[in-house]
């Protein structure tokens, strides 16, 4: 999951709590901040029990202040 957030304190550990909420785990992490654009890009790859994660974990995320963006990818 991609997200593309404004640069808003506390955004990571909000998402990190809905993806915790949703029983996936996060087994790899990443981020980069763009300073000029005042937005940040958090790449979490997911693992979940379920085949696919629940979508109203995504509507969460999707609902938070200042999230522009939320990609899905398939694992490669």
């Amino acid at each position: 999951m991609v997200v593309i957030s404004e640069d808003v304190e506390g955004q990571v550990e909000r998402i990190q709590a809905i993806i915790d909420k949703y029983d996936s785990k996060v087994t790899r992490f990443g981020v980069k901040r763009n300073l000029r654009e005042k937005e940040i890009t958090v790449n979490f790859r997911l693992r979940s029990r379920a085949i696919h994660p629940p979508r109203n974990m995504y509507g969460e995320v999707f609902g938070l202040h200042g999230i522009k963006q939320v990609e899905l990818k398939s694992p490669q």
